[in-house]
């Protein structure tokens, strides 16, 4: 496991709960995307997962067996990858992008599928029940933009760099442990508001909605 997973809060049965997922209750609510919590990673550049810094390295995200495909025969031709369509995931480490590749019942199955819909609030990103399809990879893309796209949050990224395909998450295990071993000592703390308080969390939205705000006002 990352070390910065494994600094993660927990629920009840002892799993990390990633920096995006909102609580309720002190219950973190899994089949839901906190549209504040992926906007403050989005700005500040942090990692969906961890919510730790991205840096200046490749992000990377887990994409279904149909984007794999795209991904692969544009790395094989060395060609550039068009593709306009948004995303509504946020882009990760390596390390925790593995990690939730290998872990995830959804992501990590070739015959999974969703339990629950997931969903950022008012619009559904994956229905109940759809599959992930035979295949899936990890992928590294140059870059990753935000954007308003009608009205919802969503990310467009960049040229793929490199790709690790799988059937299984136990598939990614060996690539997995690899990136555990690059990983320094020394991670710092993920923020209070990309934890378990839900109400650290709204004050930050906002305190960053009034920034970029004031910095948009014509002077």
């Amino acid at each position: 496991m990352p070390r910065a997973v494994a600094a993660r809060p927990r629920d009840q049965r002892g799993y990390p709960v990633p920096a995006i997922t909102p609580w309720q209750d002190e219950v973190p609510q899994f089949a839901e995307l906190s549209a504040q919590r992926m906007f403050l990673c989005a700005v500040q550049g942090r990692c969906t997962v961890c919510g730790l810094p991205l840096g200046d390295e490749p992000v990377w995200r887990v994409v279904d067996h149909e984007n794999a495909e795209l991904v692969a025969a544009a790395l094989t031709a060395g060609t550039s990858l068009i593709n306009e369509a948004p995303a509504f995931e946020g882009p990760a480490h390596r390390a925790c992008a593995l990690y939730s590749a290998a872990v995830c019942p959804y992501l990590a199955g070739p015959t999974a599928r969703r339990s629950q819909a997931v969903s950022i609030p008012n619009l559904v990103i994956i229905d109940k029940g759809e599959a992930r399809g035979p295949a899936g990879a990890v992928v590294a893309f140059d870059g990753c933009r935000a954007e308003l796209a009608h009205g919802k949050l969503a990310f467009f990224y960049g040229q793929p760099v490199d790709m690790i395909e799988y059937q299984r998450g136990d598939d990614l295990l060996d690539s997995l442990a690899a990136a555990v071993r690059g990983e320094p000592d020394d991670l710092p703390r993920a923020p209070a508001w990309l934890r378990d308080d839900e109400g650290a969390a709204q004050q930050a939205f906002e305190a960053e909605v009034q920034k970029i705000t004031r910095q948009a006002k014509p002077r």
